[in-house]
């Protein structure tokens, strides 16, 4: 009896000082990975704990360094190092990798609130390079970004615009901005998905993706490239407008089971589906492009995500239950050595 007491202090004594350890170091125990976001100079991991590693290429192509520490400003000019710190990465929701400049990204908090991470990718040293932490809005309940804009939706069913390096914007005035569910953004435009299930949009592009068809209605979810759209009604219909030019349509079906997809994606000319068995569905200029077979990317948990380099190179991110693929024949994509992170073409 004795015994047992003295093993049970023992594990209690060790548990303790295991949970401390944890506190103190910021180490993520357990968790896996939720979502990756990527571009030719940063690679940032988001576990389902909230919390996110960053890391930076560095001159050996397909090599990355893992961040450590930030630097920040006061007057822009006299930047000051410290120590990255538990706070800086963790009560993290999502993170969205900004169109430009490369290597900038935002994280989503828990609790609303954005942060903007600038990277200074002059130097590209580990715990040397450069990041601004500036706060972006309040109340936001998700972000998307396009080739040259990047729109954040309030909780409230509101969006905010933002320009190329987050410059301020204004809400086109052929969009409401009230009652939005959800928002999506292309090049030079932008169309929300209204809680009636109708769309609006608005922007500058002349390549047909402001033409929404007459009486489109009862729509459940809505993607755009660069100058497509798609929209996939309550019934599974979908319903497809803007350019064509580089084959953004094609594979895609006139109707889905709208029971079995989880999400939907597009980036440049391409469109991938998430389906909730963990399969995935890919239309557009560049389908075969992300070698889809069922034997390598079946087991998707989270939905994918596509991302562009260098101008219109697509890449595939899927997130399977122990670790993040990335797909692409792009050449100076290759990731060689972030934990958890798989490279294949």
């Amino acid at each position: 009896m004795n015994l047992n007491k003295n093993s049970l202090k023992i594990f209690v004594g060790v548990l303790i000082a295991f949970v401390m350890v944890m506190a103190v170091t910021g180490i993520s125990y357990g968790a896996n990975i939720k979502q990756v976001a990527h571009d030719s100079n940063a690679v940032v991991k988001l576990f389902t704990d909230g919390t996110a590693k960053v890391y930076l290429a560095t001159n050996v192509v397909g090599n990355y360094a893992e961040v450590t520490k930030a630097y920040s400003t006061s007057d822009g000019m006299n930047y000051t190092a410290r120590n990255l710190t538990t706070a800086d990465l963790s009560g993290i929701q999502s993170v969205t990798m900004l169109s430009y400049p490369f290597g900038s990204f935002l994280f989503l908090k828990t609790d609303g609130t954005v942060v903007q991470w600038m990277l200074n990718t002059i130097n590209m040293k580990l715990g040397t390079t450069g990041y601004e932490i500036s706060q972006a809005a309040t109340n936001v309940s998700s972000i998307v970004t396009g080739p040259n804009n990047t729109v954040l939706l309030t909780k409230s069913g509101t969006i905010v615009v933002f320009f190329v390096s987050m410059m301020p914007g204004s809400v086109p005035s052929t969009i409401t901005n009230s009652n939005i569910k959800q928002v999506v953004a292309g090049y030079n435009f932008i169309l929300v998905l209204k809680n009636d299930g109708t769309v609006q949009a608005g922007g500058t592009t002349t390549k047909g993706a402001l033409a929404i068809p007459s009486g489109l209605n009862n729509v459940k979810m809505i993607t755009a490239g660069y100058h497509h759209v798609i929209a996939i009604k309550n019934d599974g219909t979908i319903v497809k407008w803007g350019d064509n030019s580089l084959g953004q349509f094609n594979n895609i079906p006139a109707k889905v089971d709208l029971t079995t997809i989880l999400s939907m994606s597009a980036k440049t000319h391409d469109t991938v589906v998430t389906k909730k068995d963990g399969n995935l569905l890919a239309w557009g200029q560049n389908a075969t492009y992300f070698n889809l077979k069922a034997t390598t990317i079946s087991g998707v948990v989270n939905p994918a995500d596509l991302a562009t380099y260098g101008g219109s190179m697509p890449a595939l991110i899927a997130i399977k239950s122990t670790e993040a693929v990335i797909v692409s024949n792009y050449p100076m994509l290759p990731i060689s050595n972030v934990p958890g992170v798989k490279f294949q073409k």
